[in-house]
Parts: structure tokens; sequence; C-alpha cells
């Protein structure tokens, strides 16, 4: 079932420790989305709440001492549609995302560095991999 809960990982002492104690509002529970890591927060993207998906964005602040919801952020630019079962990464500041629950192949990526948060559509060029679901992205080099 959907949750909007929030677990850590401790690599060290591999270890989890129970659901997070958060402020401010936290998206709506929800499955297949994304969660990335930029600087001093989290940015959660789209996923579904098993009937209709979605295309928002959360930012968890963690420097808070009680890490901190905020969102829906509002984002400007190309903003792709609700998507679910897709992919993402950091590349620098930008959030890539790929793919939509195997049916589309498109990349977008969301610019971080910036107060408005600004989407494009990124024209992807050679041997463009089919659609597909439930796969990860994992950035190598630059």
């Amino acid at each position: 079932a959907p949750t909007n809960d929030i677990f850590v990982w401790d690599c060290e002492k591999q270890l989890w420790s129970g659901a997070v104690e958060t402020a401010g509002t936290p998206p709506s529970p929800r499955l297949n989305h994304t969660a990335v890591i930029h600087r001093d927060r989290m940015i959660v993207f789209g996923g579904h709440n098993e009937v209709d998906k979605d295309a928002d964005v959360h930012i968890l602040n963690l420097l808070n001492r009680q890490p901190t919801w905020s969102g829906p952020i509002t984002a400007h630019g190309q903003v792709p549609r609700p998507v679910s079962n897709h992919s993402a990464c950091m590349h620098g500041d930008k959030m890539l995302v790929f793919g939509d629950n195997g049916e589309s192949s498109a990349v977008f990526s969301l610019d971080l560095a910036v107060s408005k948060l600004i989407w494009k559509h990124v024209e992807a060029k050679g041997e463009i991999p089919q659609a597909r679901l439930s796969h990860t992205a994992t950035m190598v080099a630059n």
C-alpha cells in the first residue's frame, strides 16, 4: 500500500532506523516514485497512489533537527507529464528523470541550483533505449 514514511539506512552499522518524524506537509502516500539527494535535501518526484500518477516535486530539508517538508513545489519550464516506475539520478545540480511505466523513453532534467525550479526536456541523441519500467539509473562518469 502507498505510504509517505521516511526510513534511514545506516551504511556503517547496516541498520534501519524506524519511521523518522518530519515537520511540514509530506507528499501524499505513493508508490513507484523516485527520491534523490541534492546537497542537504531529498527531492521526491512522481509516483502514484494506486490510481493516479503524479508529476509533483517535494523537498525534504535534511539540515533541520527535524527534517522538514516543503511542497508540492511549483516547477516551471517543460514540465513532464505525471510519471511512475521511472528512474532519477543526479548530475551536478540537475536531477535527470528517464522513463514512465514502460510508456516513454523521454529524458527530463530539473535544475535544482536555482531558486525557481526549471524542467527541461532533454533532446537525447544516439541509440535511445526502449521504454521501460521498474529500472534504475546511476551516474557513472561525467
